[in-house]
């Protein structure tokens, strides 16, 4: 008896051993644990995102921004947000009227963003938050962010809306504009953190394109 029950033990055993064993979860950062800081190089380094708006706009976890254009990079680009006074923020910060964006310096965004774009976590480790998680790039992807542009600028009110989305898996880029697998155009071509996404027209001022190749968040 003390040999059948020894037997049946090892049975248990070696079958308990021969189940396939569930690979472990990737383990993500996410804002509430706050294990996402903000990068190397930005003006808030090593510090925690928080759940609610950062000083230049950004809200990681109602996905948008909103407040001054040049907010949406002034940050990653080691300056200080940018509070509405021209003459006050060069005199202390005279090199941000040499970055490409500054041109755009009396406009407001508002920038809305969903997880297919840029998640709230940081599931593969690179210390920001996700952009087409799961996929080489955005193609396919789902992904989508809307820009609503309004200001002043050159002494002209300005005023746009402008929609960016992720093309098909199968759609051809030929001349910097986006076509599906059958040939209708999609839109143009939008210089991104990586490929795959596409432009639409200006819906508000009812011509072109507006502003090809609109960073909107840039590689951020």
């Amino acid at each position: 008896m003390k040999r059948l029950v020894t037997l049946a033990t090892l049975i248990v055993v070696f079958l308990l051993l021969a189940l396939p064993v569930a690979a472990d979860e990737p383990t993500c950062a996410t804002i509430q644990s706050g294990n996402i800081v903000y990068p190397e190089g930005h003006y808030l380094a090593g510090q925690p995102v928080s759940n609610g708006y950062d000083a230049y706009g950004f809200n990681y976890t109602a996905q948008r921004f909103s407040g001054w254009w040049v907010n949406a990079f002034l940050g990653f680009d080691g300056l200080p947000p940018y509070d509405g006074d021209v003459e006050g923020y060069l005199a202390a910060h005279p090199t941000a009227a040499e970055k490409e964006y500054w041109w755009a310096v009396g406009l407001r965004l508002d920038i809305k963003w969903i997880d297919a774009y840029r998640s709230r976590t940081d599931c593969d480790g690179n210390g920001w938050f996700d952009r087409h998680y799961g996929y080489e790039t955005y193609m396919g992807s789902g992904a989508w962010y809307t820009n609503h542009v309004n200001g002043t600028m050159m002494g002209m009110e300005w005023r746009s809306f402008s929609k960016v989305a992720a093309v098909p898996a199968d759609a051809i880029l030929e001349g910097g504009i986006w076509y599906t697998a059958g040939g209708q155009e999609i839109g143009y071509a939008v210089s991104d953190a990586a490929p795959g996404m596409a432009g639409t027209m200006d819906v508000l001022a009812g011509y072109g394109p507006l502003f090809r190749g609109l960073p909107g968040l840039g590689r951020w």
